[in-house]
């Protein structure tokens, strides 16, 4: 789908390299783009969202899209790690068995090299929850459990953030919202680049980063451990920023130049979003994070993924196992960039 409008490939491009910048630095940018950075892959991901009404049909497709990749990655990155322990130390039976536990549990169990693995269980409940909410019932009906889960994922916030599921599935009562927006967003033919809409999305922005830098505890956002901001206030400038941000990605889509840079990293996204944290954690044990060197670790930590990716869309094998492909045995891949759902 996004082949055919490009500005979803650049608008996914982007949103990667402020997840890669969010996880290399640290600082007060870093805190203003977690306040949008994966609410944006929500919204674009309900965007693309086709309602089936197979819902089996529906779970396993998505399986095979997100999860197998999930787990390919996650058994290999876990591998080296282990590889890297038994050289250095030795590996313990305990540290074997808390290997398996993490990789059943995902979500918070999940953290150094692997902490950005949480997103992609998240996405796959959300996506289940609104396909099954969309075909089963009326839309009022919709609106109103949604609205219900945003307070449920405040609770969780305030009363209980210690509280977290399996596959972080906690998260998803805030993601699932998220996610339906975007669907809401395409079914009404939004208009991201309308004047009214882009002045109203700057003021909210502005505004929510004037809070942030007045109250930068009750705006902070980090959805993979339940925080979400100032109630109400942390969703609204997400949305904001999104709508900024599709704006520009639509405006850049005239321009072949920004296309050919920014399009191959939004259809890389999966890879990037699995690589990027191992490759950041091997660089930080070895070089600087400040100055040109932290600049090129930050390239490194794009383009390497994107070389993979590229390499994995080669063979068939590689494309089914770590791409989410639906291609064939040619090697010809129809591939499931992040995040198509």
């Amino acid at each position: 789908m996004s082949s055919k409008m490009p500005w979803v490939d650049i608008l996914k491009g982007i949103g990667i390299v402020f997840v890669v910048y969010g996880h290399f630095y640290s600082g007060t940018l870093r805190d203003a783009i977690f306040l949008f950075h994966m609410p944006l892959f929500f919204i674009l991901s309900g965007y693309l969202f086709k309602p089936r009404s197979q819902l089996v049909e529906y779970a396993g497709s998505k399986a095979s899209h997100l999860l197998v990749p999930y787990f390919s990655f996650l058994i290999i990155i876990y591998l080296v790690m282990l590889g890297h322990a038994f050289v250095n130390g030795g590996v313990s039976l305990e540290m074997a068995w808390k290997s398996i536990t993490d990789i059943l549990l995902g979500g918070r169990a999940l953290d150094g090299d692997l902490s950005a693995f949480w997103f992609v269980t998240c996405l796959f409940l959300s996506q289940q929850m609104v396909n099954v909410l969309v075909n089963r019932l009326r839309q009022c009906w919709v609106v109103a459990i949604l609205m219900l889960c945003v307070v449920v994922g405040y609770l969780n916030q305030y009363v209980a953030r210690a509280i977290w599921l399996p596959w972080n599935a906690n998260v998803v009562v805030i993601a699932a919202p998220f996610f339906y927006l975007g669907y809401c967003i395409r079914m009404l033919s939004y208009p991201w680049n309308g004047a009214w809409v882009q002045s109203m999305a700057w003021g909210v922005s502005v505004l929510g980063m004037i809070a942030m830098g007045l109250a930068p505890e009750l705006m902070r956002v980090d959805m993979k451990y339940a925080l979400y901001g100032l109630p109400l206030a942390g969703l609204l400038v997400a949305i904001a920023m999104t709508t900024i941000l599709a704006g520009i990605a639509e405006a850049m889509a005239g321009s072949r130049t920004l296309q050919a840079l920014l399009g191959p990293l939004g259809r890389a996204s999966m890879t990037i979003m699995f690589l990027h944290y191992p490759l950041q954690g091997v660089w930080r044990s070895y070089l600087p994070t400040s100055g040109l060197i932290g600049v090129l670790g930050m390239g490194m930590s794009l383009l390497f993924p994107w070389l993979m990716h590229w390499l994995l869309n080669k063979t068939w094998l590689t494309q089914r196992l770590f791409l989410g492909s639906g291609g064939n045995r040619t090697g010809r891949s129809h591939q499931m960039p992040l995040p198509v759902a």
